[in-house]
Protein backbone atom coordinates (compact mmCIF):
# COMPACT_ATOMS: atom_id res chain seq x y z
CA UNK A 1 0.00 0.00 0.00
CA UNK A 2 2.94 2.53 1.32
CA UNK A 3 4.82 2.13 -2.56
CA UNK A 4 1.37 2.59 -4.52
CA UNK A 5 0.96 5.58 -2.50
CA UNK A 6 4.44 6.80 -3.51
CA UNK A 7 3.91 5.84 -6.59
CA UNK A 8 0.54 8.01 -7.35
CA UNK A 9 2.39 10.72 -4.80
CA UNK A 10 5.38 11.05 -7.68
CA UNK A 11 2.95 10.69 -10.66
CA UNK A 12 0.95 13.31 -8.99
CA UNK A 13 3.48 15.56 -8.59
CA UNK A 14 4.79 14.47 -11.85
CA UNK A 15 1.53 15.68 -13.57
CA UNK A 16 1.38 18.99 -12.01
CA UNK A 17 5.03 20.21 -12.66
CA UNK A 18 3.78 19.48 -16.26
CA UNK A 19 0.69 21.35 -16.22
CA UNK A 20 1.87 24.49 -14.31
CA UNK A 21 3.06 25.93 -17.27
CA UNK A 22 0.61 24.86 -20.02
CA UNK A 23 0.27 28.16 -22.42
CA UNK A 24 -2.84 29.64 -22.80
CA UNK A 25 -5.01 28.63 -25.48
CA UNK A 26 -5.03 30.83 -28.92
CA UNK A 27 -8.10 32.20 -29.96
CA UNK A 28 -8.80 31.92 -33.84
CA UNK A 29 -9.19 35.21 -35.29
CA UNK A 30 -12.63 36.38 -37.01
CA UNK A 31 -11.40 36.88 -40.48
CA UNK A 32 -13.29 39.91 -42.15
CA UNK A 33 -15.40 39.64 -45.44
CA UNK A 34 -15.94 42.08 -48.43
CA UNK A 35 -18.08 44.60 -46.99
CA UNK A 36 -21.11 46.42 -48.94
CA UNK A 37 -24.43 45.75 -49.46
CA UNK A 38 -25.65 42.27 -49.70
CA UNK A 39 -27.64 42.33 -53.42
CA UNK A 40 -29.61 40.64 -55.30
CA UNK A 41 -27.46 38.48 -57.50
CA UNK A 42 -28.05 38.17 -61.72
CA UNK A 43 -31.31 37.44 -63.04
CA UNK A 44 -31.49 33.45 -64.09
CA UNK A 45 -29.20 32.26 -61.64
CA UNK A 46 -25.17 32.38 -60.13
CA UNK A 47 -23.18 34.99 -61.76
CA UNK A 48 -20.84 34.39 -63.79
CA UNK A 49 -21.76 31.01 -64.17
CA UNK A 50 -19.23 27.94 -63.79
CA UNK A 51 -18.75 27.70 -67.40
CA UNK A 52 -19.44 31.68 -68.27
CA UNK A 53 -17.75 31.51 -71.33
CA UNK A 54 -20.17 29.37 -73.30
CA UNK A 55 -22.82 31.58 -72.64
CA UNK A 56 -21.11 33.64 -75.69
CA UNK A 57 -22.00 30.63 -78.33
CA UNK A 58 -18.66 30.81 -79.63
CA UNK A 59 -17.55 27.00 -80.58
CA UNK A 60 -14.25 27.56 -81.31
CA UNK A 61 -13.98 29.42 -77.94
CA UNK A 62 -15.03 26.36 -76.36
CA UNK A 63 -12.99 24.17 -77.61
CA UNK A 64 -9.70 26.19 -77.13
CA UNK A 65 -10.82 26.54 -73.51
CA UNK A 66 -11.24 22.47 -73.32
CA UNK A 67 -7.86 22.06 -75.25
CA UNK A 68 -6.12 24.33 -72.94
CA UNK A 69 -7.49 23.27 -69.68
CA UNK A 70 -6.26 19.57 -70.55
CA UNK A 71 -2.86 20.66 -71.44
CA UNK A 72 -1.75 23.14 -69.44
CA UNK A 73 0.95 22.16 -67.29
CA UNK A 74 0.02 24.83 -64.35
CA UNK A 75 -2.82 23.29 -63.94
CA UNK A 76 -0.61 19.82 -64.21
CA UNK A 77 0.95 21.13 -61.65
CA UNK A 78 -1.80 22.30 -59.24
CA UNK A 79 -2.88 19.26 -59.11
CA UNK A 80 0.23 17.32 -58.37
CA UNK A 81 0.56 19.37 -55.43
CA UNK A 82 -3.19 18.49 -54.48
CA UNK A 83 -2.46 14.77 -54.63
CA UNK A 84 0.53 15.50 -52.94
CA UNK A 85 -1.01 17.01 -50.25
CA UNK A 86 -3.28 14.20 -49.73
CA UNK A 87 -0.58 11.97 -49.23
CA UNK A 88 0.24 14.44 -46.04
CA UNK A 89 -3.41 13.60 -44.94
CA UNK A 90 -3.13 9.95 -45.04
CA UNK A 91 0.08 10.01 -43.23
CA UNK A 92 -1.59 12.20 -40.83
CA UNK A 93 -4.45 10.19 -40.09
CA UNK A 94 -1.88 6.62 -40.33
CA UNK A 95 -0.04 7.65 -37.30
CA UNK A 96 -3.26 7.87 -35.29
CA UNK A 97 -4.05 4.22 -35.39
CA UNK A 98 -2.71 0.83 -33.90
CA UNK A 99 0.74 0.04 -34.51
CA UNK A 100 1.92 -3.64 -35.09
CA UNK A 101 4.75 -5.29 -35.66
CA UNK A 102 6.05 -9.02 -36.29
CA UNK A 103 9.68 -10.05 -35.82
CA UNK A 104 11.72 -13.24 -36.37
CA UNK A 105 15.19 -13.67 -35.11
CA UNK A 106 17.92 -16.40 -35.03
CA UNK A 107 21.25 -15.75 -33.67
CA UNK A 108 23.37 -18.69 -34.20
CA UNK A 109 25.52 -17.91 -31.17
CA UNK A 110 28.67 -19.31 -28.83
CA UNK A 111 28.29 -18.02 -25.02
CA UNK A 112 31.43 -17.13 -23.26
CA UNK A 113 31.94 -19.64 -20.50
CA UNK A 114 33.16 -16.41 -18.43
CA UNK A 115 30.32 -14.69 -18.85
CA UNK A 116 27.51 -14.07 -16.75
CA UNK A 117 26.04 -17.17 -18.34
CA UNK A 118 27.56 -19.79 -16.23
CA UNK A 119 28.08 -23.61 -17.52
CA UNK A 120 26.37 -26.10 -18.78
CA UNK A 121 25.57 -23.08 -21.04
CA UNK A 122 28.35 -20.53 -20.93
CA UNK A 123 30.95 -22.14 -24.22
CA UNK A 124 28.69 -23.37 -26.04
CA UNK A 125 26.95 -22.67 -29.10
CA UNK A 126 23.17 -22.22 -29.54
CA UNK A 127 20.59 -21.09 -32.19
CA UNK A 128 19.08 -18.11 -29.61
CA UNK A 129 15.65 -17.81 -31.43
CA UNK A 130 13.05 -15.86 -31.43
CA UNK A 131 8.99 -14.60 -32.76
CA UNK A 132 6.76 -12.15 -31.89
CA UNK A 133 4.04 -9.60 -32.69
CA UNK A 134 4.43 -6.02 -30.67
CA UNK A 135 1.64 -3.51 -31.06
CA UNK A 136 0.91 -0.22 -29.44
CA UNK A 137 -1.30 2.59 -29.48
CA UNK A 138 -0.52 6.49 -28.49
CA UNK A 139 -3.82 7.74 -26.98
CA UNK A 140 -4.60 11.16 -28.17
CA UNK A 141 -6.32 12.69 -25.13
CA UNK A 142 -5.52 16.24 -25.65
CA UNK A 143 -6.14 15.73 -29.50
CA UNK A 144 -2.73 16.67 -30.53
CA UNK A 145 -2.62 14.05 -33.67
CA UNK A 146 -6.91 15.11 -34.60
CA UNK A 147 -5.52 18.93 -34.78
CA UNK A 148 -2.54 17.80 -36.69
CA UNK A 149 -4.86 15.84 -39.13
CA UNK A 150 -6.84 18.89 -39.45
CA UNK A 151 -4.17 20.65 -40.62
CA UNK A 152 -3.44 18.36 -43.03
CA UNK A 153 -6.50 18.41 -44.49
CA UNK A 154 -6.97 22.36 -44.03
CA UNK A 155 -3.64 22.50 -46.73
CA UNK A 156 -5.33 19.80 -48.83
CA UNK A 157 -8.39 22.11 -49.19
CA UNK A 158 -6.40 25.54 -50.02
CA UNK A 159 -4.78 23.30 -52.55
CA UNK A 160 -7.88 21.57 -54.01
CA UNK A 161 -9.35 25.49 -54.41
CA UNK A 162 -6.06 26.47 -56.18
CA UNK A 163 -6.43 24.07 -58.60
CA UNK A 164 -9.72 24.64 -59.49
CA UNK A 165 -8.75 27.99 -59.81
CA UNK A 166 -6.47 27.24 -61.92
CA UNK A 167 -7.91 25.75 -63.99
CA UNK A 168 -10.53 28.74 -64.24
CA UNK A 169 -7.66 31.25 -64.99
CA UNK A 170 -6.32 29.04 -68.29
CA UNK A 171 -10.23 29.92 -69.22
CA UNK A 172 -9.64 33.49 -68.72
CA UNK A 173 -6.29 33.85 -70.69
CA UNK A 174 -7.90 32.22 -73.41
CA UNK A 175 -10.64 34.09 -73.59
CA UNK A 176 -8.53 37.22 -73.79
CA UNK A 177 -6.57 35.67 -76.58
CA UNK A 178 -9.14 35.31 -78.34
CA UNK A 179 -11.15 38.54 -78.32
CA UNK A 180 -8.17 39.98 -78.90
CA UNK A 181 -7.51 37.81 -82.03
CA UNK A 182 -10.88 38.31 -83.21
CA UNK A 183 -11.05 42.26 -82.81
CA UNK A 184 -7.41 42.46 -84.49
CA UNK A 185 -8.96 40.74 -87.73
CA UNK A 186 -12.23 43.03 -87.50
CA UNK A 187 -9.92 45.97 -87.29
CA UNK A 188 -7.99 44.25 -90.75
CA UNK A 189 -10.94 43.83 -91.90
CA UNK A 190 -11.50 47.68 -91.31
CA UNK A 191 -8.11 48.54 -92.47
CA UNK A 192 -8.52 46.96 -95.64
CA UNK A 193 -11.21 48.87 -96.56
CA UNK A 194 -9.69 52.41 -95.25
CA UNK A 195 -6.76 51.47 -97.44
CA UNK A 196 -9.07 51.05 -100.43
CA UNK A 197 -10.63 54.36 -99.68
CA UNK A 198 -7.54 55.98 -99.52
CA UNK A 199 -5.82 54.28 -102.87
CA UNK A 200 -8.80 55.91 -104.51
CA UNK A 201 -8.84 59.11 -103.35
CA UNK A 202 -5.04 59.25 -104.20
CA UNK A 203 -5.70 58.51 -107.46
CA UNK A 204 -8.59 61.06 -108.04
CA UNK A 205 -6.48 63.44 -106.42
CA UNK A 206 -2.82 62.42 -108.16
CA UNK A 207 -5.44 63.53 -111.44
CA UNK A 208 -6.53 66.63 -109.83
CA UNK A 209 -3.17 67.81 -108.97
CA UNK A 210 -1.99 66.93 -112.66
CA UNK A 211 -4.36 69.69 -113.54
CA UNK A 212 -3.54 71.77 -111.67
CA UNK A 213 -6.93 71.86 -109.36
CA UNK A 214 -5.03 70.98 -106.56
CA UNK A 215 -1.89 71.89 -104.81
CA UNK A 216 0.81 69.29 -104.45
CA UNK A 217 0.73 69.20 -100.44
CA UNK A 218 -2.78 67.93 -100.72
CA UNK A 219 -1.36 64.73 -102.83
CA UNK A 220 1.53 64.57 -100.23
CA UNK A 221 -0.65 64.19 -97.42
CA UNK A 222 -2.53 61.41 -98.78
CA UNK A 223 0.16 60.02 -99.84
CA UNK A 224 1.27 59.74 -96.23
CA UNK A 225 -2.19 58.47 -94.90
CA UNK A 226 -1.59 55.55 -97.37
CA UNK A 227 2.13 54.45 -95.74
CA UNK A 228 0.38 54.95 -92.55
CA UNK A 229 -2.61 52.46 -93.16
CA UNK A 230 0.30 50.22 -94.94
CA UNK A 231 2.11 50.53 -91.65
CA UNK A 232 -0.81 49.96 -89.45
CA UNK A 233 -1.62 46.76 -91.69
CA UNK A 234 1.80 45.54 -90.98
CA UNK A 235 1.61 45.86 -87.40
CA UNK A 236 -1.96 44.42 -86.65
CA UNK A 237 -0.74 41.30 -88.25
CA UNK A 238 1.84 41.31 -86.23
CA UNK A 239 -0.38 41.51 -83.09
CA UNK A 240 -2.57 38.94 -84.61
CA UNK A 241 0.14 36.79 -85.11
CA UNK A 242 1.29 37.33 -81.43
CA UNK A 243 -2.48 35.97 -80.01
CA UNK A 244 -2.08 33.33 -81.89
CA UNK A 245 1.23 32.28 -80.53
CA UNK A 246 -0.02 32.57 -77.20
CA UNK A 247 -3.27 30.38 -77.66
CA UNK A 248 -1.24 28.28 -79.64
CA UNK A 249 1.14 28.06 -76.09
CA UNK A 250 -2.21 27.51 -74.31
CA UNK A 251 -3.44 24.69 -76.11
CA UNK A 252 -0.09 23.03 -77.07
CA UNK A 253 -1.34 22.77 -80.63
CA UNK A 254 1.03 23.32 -83.70
CA UNK A 255 0.62 26.44 -85.60
CA UNK A 256 -0.53 24.74 -88.53
CA UNK A 257 -3.31 22.57 -86.36
CA UNK A 258 -4.95 25.98 -84.60
CA UNK A 259 -7.76 26.71 -86.66
CA UNK A 260 -8.98 30.09 -85.82
CA UNK A 261 -12.20 31.11 -87.60
CA UNK A 262 -13.39 35.27 -87.48
CA UNK A 263 -16.47 35.97 -85.74
CA UNK A 264 -17.89 39.06 -84.56
CA UNK A 265 -18.26 39.39 -81.03
CA UNK A 266 -19.42 42.86 -81.28
CA UNK A 267 -23.07 40.92 -81.12
CA UNK A 268 -21.76 39.15 -77.95
CA UNK A 269 -24.41 40.65 -74.81
CA UNK A 270 -21.53 42.38 -72.28
CA UNK A 271 -23.90 43.13 -69.36
CA UNK A 272 -23.34 42.76 -65.92
CA UNK A 273 -26.04 42.53 -62.92
CA UNK A 274 -26.97 46.07 -62.00
CA UNK A 275 -26.59 44.83 -58.52
CA UNK A 276 -23.66 42.84 -57.51
CA UNK A 277 -22.87 40.96 -54.48
CA UNK A 278 -19.80 41.61 -52.97
CA UNK A 279 -20.05 38.65 -50.71
CA UNK A 280 -19.41 36.66 -54.62
CA UNK A 281 -15.98 37.05 -53.78
CA UNK A 282 -15.96 34.67 -51.30
CA UNK A 283 -15.88 32.39 -54.21
CA UNK A 284 -12.60 33.35 -55.36
CA UNK A 285 -10.03 30.47 -55.17
CA UNK A 286 -7.25 32.40 -53.86
CA UNK A 287 -9.36 34.14 -51.02
CA UNK A 288 -10.77 30.50 -50.23
CA UNK A 289 -7.12 28.79 -50.23
CA UNK A 290 -6.20 32.06 -47.78
CA UNK A 291 -8.74 31.03 -45.76
CA UNK A 292 -8.68 27.46 -45.56
CA UNK A 293 -4.30 27.77 -44.31
CA UNK A 294 -5.48 30.40 -41.85
CA UNK A 295 -7.81 27.05 -40.32
CA UNK A 296 -4.45 24.89 -40.86
CA UNK A 297 -2.39 27.21 -39.38
CA UNK A 298 -4.21 27.40 -36.22
CA UNK A 299 -4.86 23.62 -35.84
CA UNK A 300 -1.02 23.31 -36.38
CA UNK A 301 -1.04 26.00 -32.71
CA UNK A 302 -3.31 23.51 -31.04
CA UNK A 303 -1.39 20.61 -31.74
CA UNK A 304 1.97 22.79 -30.46
CA UNK A 305 -0.03 23.46 -27.57
CA UNK A 306 -1.74 20.02 -27.09
CA UNK A 307 2.69 18.94 -27.06
CA UNK A 308 2.84 20.43 -23.31
CA UNK A 309 0.21 17.62 -22.39
CA UNK A 310 1.69 14.10 -21.08
CA UNK A 311 1.72 11.49 -23.57
CA UNK A 312 0.28 8.10 -22.79
CA UNK A 313 1.26 5.11 -24.51
CA UNK A 314 -0.05 0.85 -24.30
CA UNK A 315 2.66 -1.70 -25.81
CA UNK A 316 1.98 -4.99 -25.88
CA UNK A 317 4.09 -7.76 -27.08
CA UNK A 318 3.46 -11.90 -27.46
CA UNK A 319 5.94 -14.55 -29.16
CA UNK A 320 7.87 -17.66 -28.60
CA UNK A 321 11.39 -17.32 -27.36
CA UNK A 322 14.43 -20.06 -27.17
CA UNK A 323 17.69 -21.24 -26.63
CA UNK A 324 17.61 -23.71 -30.04
CA UNK A 325 15.06 -24.00 -32.63
CA UNK A 326 14.01 -27.36 -31.81
CA UNK A 327 12.12 -26.17 -28.54
CA UNK A 328 10.56 -22.98 -30.31
CA UNK A 329 7.29 -23.86 -30.57
CA UNK A 330 6.99 -25.79 -27.23
CA UNK A 331 4.34 -24.51 -24.75
CA UNK A 332 7.24 -23.28 -22.65
CA UNK A 333 8.98 -20.80 -24.92
CA UNK A 334 5.79 -18.74 -24.43
CA UNK A 335 6.82 -15.03 -23.69
CA UNK A 336 4.09 -11.86 -23.37
CA UNK A 337 3.77 -8.71 -21.80
CA UNK A 338 2.13 -5.54 -21.25
CA UNK A 339 3.90 -2.16 -21.39
CA UNK A 340 2.01 1.14 -20.19
CA UNK A 341 3.55 4.27 -20.47
CA UNK A 342 3.51 8.09 -19.85
CA UNK A 343 5.44 10.68 -21.23
CA UNK A 344 5.90 14.10 -18.92
CA UNK A 345 7.68 17.10 -20.63
CA UNK A 346 9.14 18.21 -17.52
CA UNK A 347 12.16 20.03 -18.30
CA UNK A 348 11.38 20.53 -22.07
CA UNK A 349 9.27 23.81 -21.86
CA UNK A 350 11.68 25.63 -23.72
CA UNK A 351 11.59 23.88 -27.06
CA UNK A 352 8.06 23.37 -26.44
CA UNK A 353 7.42 26.71 -26.20
CA UNK A 354 9.85 28.12 -29.16
CA UNK A 355 7.94 25.30 -31.02
CA UNK A 356 4.05 27.03 -30.46
CA UNK A 357 5.48 30.44 -30.60
CA UNK A 358 6.85 29.20 -34.65
CA UNK A 359 3.09 28.30 -35.72
CA UNK A 360 1.71 31.17 -33.28
CA UNK A 361 3.88 33.50 -35.99
CA UNK A 362 2.44 31.35 -38.82
CA UNK A 363 -0.91 31.56 -38.07
CA UNK A 364 -0.37 35.60 -37.44
CA UNK A 365 1.17 35.41 -41.11
CA UNK A 366 -1.33 33.40 -42.54
CA UNK A 367 -3.97 35.87 -41.37
CA UNK A 368 -1.72 38.66 -42.92
CA UNK A 369 -1.94 36.95 -46.32
CA UNK A 370 -5.47 36.78 -46.14
CA UNK A 371 -6.34 40.17 -45.63
CA UNK A 372 -3.63 41.01 -48.55
CA UNK A 373 -5.58 38.80 -50.59
CA UNK A 374 -9.21 40.26 -49.88
CA UNK A 375 -7.68 43.72 -50.06
CA UNK A 376 -6.54 42.43 -53.64
CA UNK A 377 -9.29 41.34 -54.35
CA UNK A 378 -11.74 44.39 -53.63
CA UNK A 379 -9.03 46.53 -55.83
CA UNK A 380 -9.26 43.86 -58.68
CA UNK A 381 -13.48 44.56 -58.28
CA UNK A 382 -13.52 48.54 -57.99
CA UNK A 383 -11.20 48.47 -61.13
CA UNK A 384 -12.89 46.40 -63.75
CA UNK A 385 -16.06 48.51 -62.48
CA UNK A 386 -14.43 51.93 -62.79
CA UNK A 387 -12.81 50.23 -66.28
CA UNK A 388 -16.62 49.42 -67.17
CA UNK A 389 -18.65 52.30 -65.73
CA UNK A 390 -16.02 54.33 -68.18
CA UNK A 391 -16.63 52.12 -71.09
CA UNK A 392 -20.37 52.41 -70.80
CA UNK A 393 -20.48 56.30 -70.63
CA UNK A 394 -18.37 56.58 -73.90
CA UNK A 395 -20.95 54.41 -75.66
CA UNK A 396 -24.12 56.52 -76.18
CA UNK A 397 -21.29 59.40 -77.25
CA UNK A 398 -19.45 56.89 -79.78
CA UNK A 399 -23.14 55.72 -81.35
CA UNK A 400 -24.31 59.07 -81.85
CA UNK A 401 -21.18 60.15 -83.71
CA UNK A 402 -21.62 56.65 -85.81
CA UNK A 403 -25.04 57.40 -86.58
CA UNK A 404 -24.60 61.24 -87.36
CA UNK A 405 -21.97 60.40 -89.73
CA UNK A 406 -23.77 57.60 -91.56
CA UNK A 407 -26.21 60.14 -91.77
CA UNK A 408 -23.80 62.56 -93.63
CA UNK A 409 -21.95 59.81 -95.93
CA UNK A 410 -25.86 58.95 -97.37
CA UNK A 411 -26.29 62.93 -97.30
CA UNK A 412 -23.39 63.32 -99.58
CA UNK A 413 -23.65 60.04 -101.73
CA UNK A 414 -26.74 61.24 -102.89
CA UNK A 415 -25.30 64.81 -103.76
CA UNK A 416 -22.22 62.89 -105.56
CA UNK A 417 -24.96 61.08 -108.13
CA UNK A 418 -27.02 64.00 -108.32
CA UNK A 419 -24.04 65.88 -109.26
CA UNK A 420 -23.44 68.85 -107.06
CA UNK A 421 -20.06 67.45 -105.76
CA UNK A 422 -16.83 65.00 -106.62
CA UNK A 423 -16.27 61.82 -104.88
CA UNK A 424 -13.19 63.89 -103.11
CA UNK A 425 -15.85 64.57 -100.61
CA UNK A 426 -17.87 61.22 -100.50
CA UNK A 427 -14.01 59.58 -99.70
CA UNK A 428 -13.27 62.18 -97.20
CA UNK A 429 -16.56 61.29 -95.16
CA UNK A 430 -16.44 57.69 -95.86
CA UNK A 431 -13.10 57.75 -94.44
CA UNK A 432 -14.10 59.44 -91.38
CA UNK A 433 -16.87 56.97 -91.14
CA UNK A 434 -14.16 53.78 -90.96
CA UNK A 435 -12.33 55.57 -88.67
CA UNK A 436 -15.23 55.87 -86.29
CA UNK A 437 -15.90 52.25 -86.51
CA UNK A 438 -12.73 51.37 -86.00
CA UNK A 439 -12.84 53.51 -82.79
CA UNK A 440 -15.79 51.44 -81.92
CA UNK A 441 -14.00 48.10 -82.52
CA UNK A 442 -11.96 48.88 -80.12
CA UNK A 443 -14.14 50.09 -77.76
CA UNK A 444 -16.19 46.85 -78.04
CA UNK A 445 -12.85 44.96 -77.51
CA UNK A 446 -12.31 47.21 -74.41
CA UNK A 447 -15.45 46.49 -73.12
CA UNK A 448 -15.51 42.98 -73.44
CA UNK A 449 -11.82 42.63 -72.00
CA UNK A 450 -13.30 44.36 -68.70
CA UNK A 451 -16.21 42.32 -68.28
CA UNK A 452 -13.60 39.06 -68.74
CA UNK A 453 -11.54 40.74 -65.57
CA UNK A 454 -14.71 41.44 -63.87
CA UNK A 455 -15.45 37.77 -64.15
CA UNK A 456 -12.12 36.78 -63.13
CA UNK A 457 -12.30 39.29 -60.15
CA UNK A 458 -15.10 37.83 -59.07
CA UNK A 459 -13.63 34.32 -58.96
CA UNK A 460 -14.50 33.42 -62.48
CA UNK A 461 -17.53 31.21 -61.31
CA UNK A 462 -15.48 28.87 -58.88
CA UNK A 463 -17.72 27.76 -56.36
CA UNK A 464 -16.27 26.63 -53.26
CA UNK A 465 -19.06 23.70 -52.33
CA UNK A 466 -17.78 22.11 -55.25
CA UNK A 467 -14.64 21.95 -54.01
CA UNK A 468 -14.86 21.15 -50.73
CA UNK A 469 -12.78 18.22 -48.99
CA UNK A 470 -14.07 16.12 -46.95
CA UNK A 471 -12.58 13.02 -44.94
CA UNK A 472 -14.00 10.38 -42.36
CA UNK A 473 -12.01 10.90 -39.48
CA UNK A 474 -11.47 7.50 -37.20
CA UNK A 475 -12.44 8.36 -33.91
CA UNK A 476 -8.90 7.70 -31.48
Amino acid sequence: MSKLFHAGLCLGIGLLTACAGLPDKVDRVSLPQATGSQLAPAPGGQWPSARWWKDWNQADLDHLVALAQQQSADVEVAKARWLQAGAWVERSDAARGLKASADASVTHERFSANSYIPPPYGGKVYDDSELSIQASYDFDFWGRQRDLLKSALGEQQARAFEAAGMADLIAVRVAQAYVRYQFICLRQALLQARLAMEVEHLTLQTARTATGLDAVDTLRDLQIDVANSQQLAQSLRQQRDEQRVVLQTLTHQPWASLKLTHHPLSMIATGVPAQLPLDLLSRRHDLAAARARVDAAYDQVEAARAAFYPDVNLAAFAGLSSLTLASLTQTGSLVAGIEPALHIPLFDSGRLRSSLRVERRTAELAVAEYHQVLEQSLEDVNRALVMIRGQDEQQPWLDARMTAQQQHVQGIEQRVHAGLINDNERLRAALLLNSIQDEKAALDEQRLLARIALVQAMGGGFDVSDHRVTMSMRKP
